[in-house]
């Protein structure tokens, strides 16, 4: 007899658990399976739903992700992750306004959720509502003071308030926490940069690219310096490596221009230059 033969036999929670095994190992072919044996048994079990959306929302299929959230709710619309989980769904999808609702309703049942918090200020910092996003950020790092996502992005909201001081003291709050945070170490010699220390901000640029060597920003800020100082050579190669991670990446094509026509190649620079309008690169 077959492992899937005649009617449901077994515990949902054994094949649920299984499931969650083989999520945490990667393996959402086998995870799926699980979840799917879990609710052949238990077509009520609201967890399953919702991990079996979530799986199907990291694959990029979200009409199902949302057909399993959507089931999770109707079962158990108390299910605070479940609720979460469909946000970020939104959000992916640029839906800010059903978003902010369902991180809402996700704190409404668990106030202490610290990502939903963090998420959920990410999308006021969008709209340029930069008030509750720091509210946003503020509630989750009182909830969890190691959160180095919160740190970071708080100090995204300092760096474009133009509070250097603030900004560079969260971006260091956050490595403290995550020595291997690239996001904090390219945003922070982002700020050195923008304060004339170019020695510093390499450094950090380097260090970006030691966690992240696929950083394409962190090379082509790393271009900008070199570029700055006149190395037209280790310039262009990070601009190539940074066009090479993004082909669509504007700046860089059009500074890559730039430096052919310090070169006296017109033909090259017109190419590059072009290339970046051609990616809706209007300002020069």
């Amino acid at each position: 007899m077959g492992l899937f033969s005649r009617k449901p036999k077994g515990d949902a929670d054994a094949w649920f658990s299984k499931g969650v095994l083989y999520d945490d190992q990667g393996d959402a072919e086998n995870a799926i399976k699980c979840y799917d044996r879990a609710l052949e048994i238990n077509p009520n079990y609201a967890k399953a739903w919702n991990n079996k959306g979530a799986l199907y929302d990291n694959q990029g299929d979200t009409e199902n992700a949302i057909k399993c959230y959507d089931r999770a709710l109707e079962i158990n619309p108390n299910d605070a992750k479940a609720w979460y989980n469909k946000g970020n769904l939104y959000r992916k999808q640029g839906d800010t306004e059903n978003a902010i609702k369902c991180y809402d309703r996700a704190l409404e049942i668990d106030p202490n959720d610290a990502e939903a918090w963090v998420n959920k200020g990410f999308l006021y910092g969008k709209q340029g509502d930069a008030v509750n996003a720091m509210m946003c950020y503020d509630r989750a790092i009182e909830i969890d003071p190691n959160f180095a996502g919160a740190w970071h992005n708080k100090g995204v909201l300092y760096d474009e308030q133009d509070d250097t001081e603030n900004a560079m003291m969260c971006y260091d709050r956050a490595i403290e926490i995550d020595p291997n945070f690239a996001g904090a170490w390219h945003n922070k010699g982002v700020l050195y940069g923008k304060q004339g220390d170019t020695e510093n901000a390499m450094k950090c640029f380097d260090r970006t690219l030691e966690i992240n060597p696929n950083h394409a920003d962190a090379w082509y800020d790393k271009g900008l310096l070199y570029h700055i100082q006149g190395d037209a050579v280790n310039a262009m190669k990070c601009y190539d490596r940074a066009i090479e991670l993004d082909p669509n990446y504007a700046k860089a094509w059009y500074n890559k221009g730039l430096l052919y026509d310090d070169q006296g190649d017109e033909v090259n620079a017109k190419k590059c230059k072009d290339k970046a309008r051609e990616l809706g690169l209007t300002e020069e």
